[in-house]
């Protein structure tokens, strides 16, 4: 029970810090601040400046099936809750970094 708490944990602060990092892209993009840097989700998008439904779709399908395999990872070892983490705090990170441009 207790292993399951940590997954649920762990997937929900990341999927809290992607979506904080989506917003924030979409916001800074919208405004005219800056455009997508990450050279991945440029050839996803298909442009750097990707529209919100681009930003926050793509990216939440991401999130989700990379939750799924983590919540499946984690079953067999708790330590996969550790890279999990650690791509929530660059979320974390990014979000902080697109809210300051």
């Amino acid at each position: 029970m207790t292993l399951m708490i940590w997954d649920i944990l762990a997937i929900g602060v990341l999927v809290a810090a992607a979506l904080a990092d989506g917003i924030t892209t979409v916001q800074f993009i919208k405004d005219g601040r800056g455009v997508e840097v990450d050279p991945v989700l440029v050839k996803l998008y298909g442009t750097n400046t990707p529209k919100t439904w681009q930003v926050l779709g793509i990216g939440m399908g991401i999130i989700s099936a990379e939750s799924a395999l983590a919540y499946f990872l984690m079953q067999k070892s708790l330590l996969w809750a550790i890279p999990i983490l650690i791509q929530a705090g660059a979320h974390a990170y990014f979000a902080y970094q697109n809210s300051k441009l």
